[in-house]
């Protein structure tokens, strides 16, 4: 049975029945450089402080440019001062060849700004933990809509400073816990006059009160938005009966294979939902009739992709809809943790409040070399579900392995 999960957690129902908007995270500028999954690959973030007609200085980093170079100009153009996402090779001279140039922000725009909703799990002063995100609020600056308390769904407004989320504006979107919609979806196993039976859960369905999208019938996939009443019933206030079976995950781009039809294959590494839960390989299907929104990320390895999809066989995926994210290189110091994993492999640990994944045989060597706990500096890349992949970690006390 999966779990019941706030609505700002939700992918799957239609934006005619959306309450809020779903999190975002887009990726905190670095002003550094970092091998990418492809060893002759360069990812360099930083401010264009000079241009010439084949040398840019990116950040602290000189970059070739020619050509071939690609340019992605979106959010503006490629002036001094704009905050600039590279893509680059390595050169014969020493010095990286950019294969695509992406403007991140234009000159003179400030950090960027983000909005995402979710419920209010702790405030404590000017810090308040909003989802799985920490929030400061800084008074001078900020407008607070209708003060919430504790198990509010509230929409927030801030500036990505780095891994920190500075908050602008904070509004309630729900003040009363009971009336946060949850949503979930399965099988229909059974249907009564006034509710029916899915994914093992009772739910009413007064028909004056329940949108109901779609021919249900027992055997078939809904997706269920509910409201928990005071009894701990549950109140259907939509349900969506789908022709067809979607899913919606979480991945890691490792591969793009451009096939003879102009269609792609993604190989990709899916993250499931449950925490703990190793990521497993699967394929996914690129046609013309896949939307891929590039606004933020361009499609290569290394992208994080939000996926909804069609399944073909369990690991064989059909794509309607991809959403790019930039992966951000991140370091994150403190006591490790390793957790009970929910698959046994040991891959996972907790390190100063964020959760690790660390692949292939990492974990053997994390627990030779720590025992399993102890404070522990990690290097690796913040995935768009906010887990950080593990690239290198370094045992403080002692010799990285």
């Amino acid at each position: 049975m999966k779990p019941l999960r706030p609505i700002a957690g939700c992918a799957v129902l239609m934006a005619l029945a959306l309450l809020v908007a779903a999190a975002q995270k887009p990726p905190a500028p670095v002003a550094a450089a970092l091998q990418a999954p492809d060893p002759t690959q360069i990812h360099i973030e930083g401010e264009l402080k000079s241009k010439s007609p084949d040398l840019w200085v990116v950040g602290e980093f000189s970059v070739l440019v020619d050509g071939q170079t690609q340019y992605v100009e979106k959010r503006g153009l490629a002036d001094l001062g704009a905050w600039l996402i590279v893509w680059a090779v390595s050169d014969p001279s020493g010095t990286p060849r950019a294969e695509i140039i992406v403007v991140d922000r234009p000159a003179g725009a400030s950090t960027p700004i983000i909005q995402f909703s979710a419920v209010l799990n702790k405030a404590n002063g000017e810090w308040w933990v909003v989802g799985d995100q920490m929030v400061h609020l800084s008074p001078p600056v900020l407008s607070v809509v209708v003060t919430p308390t504790v198990g509010s769904l509230v929409t927030v407004t801030a500036e990505q400073q780095d891994s920190l989320l500075e908050a602008i504006r904070i509004e309630t979107a729900v003040q009363d816990p009971s009336q946060i919609p949850l949503d979930f979806e399965g099988t229909i196993e059974a249907m009564e006059l006034d509710r029916w039976q899915v994914d093992g859960r009772w739910v009413k369905v007064p028909p004056s009160d329940t949108l109901i999208i779609g021919t249900p019938a027992v055997g078939k996939h809904a997706e269920v938005r509910a409201l928990l009443q005071g009894d701990g019933s549950l109140l259907a206030i939509l349900i969506r009966v789908p022709e067809k079976i979607e899913v919606t995950m979480g991945t890691l781009v490792t591969d793009i294979a451009q096939q003879a039809s102009g269609a792609e294959v993604w190989d990709v590494s899916v993250f499931p939902d449950e925490l703990y839960t190793d990521p497993y390989s699967a394929t996914v299907h690129v046609d013309g009739d896949t939307l891929v929104d590039e606004s933020r990320a361009i499609a290569r390895p290394g992208q994080w992709a939000d996926v909804r999809a069609q399944p073909l066989n369990p690991d064989e995926f059909q794509a309607e809809v991809i959403r790019l994210e930039q992966t951000v290189a991140i370091t994150v110091e403190g006591n490790l943790q390793q957790a009970a994993t929910a698959s046994g492999s040991g891959g996972w640990a907790q390190v100063g409040g964020r959760t690790i994944w660390f692949p292939g045989q990492m974990p053997r060597s994390v627990s030779a070399a720590t025992g399993g706990q102890g404070r522990t500096l990690i290097e690796g890349i913040l995935l768009g579900n906010g887990i950080v992949m593990a690239q290198r970690f370094i045992p403080i006390e002692g010799q990285a392995p």
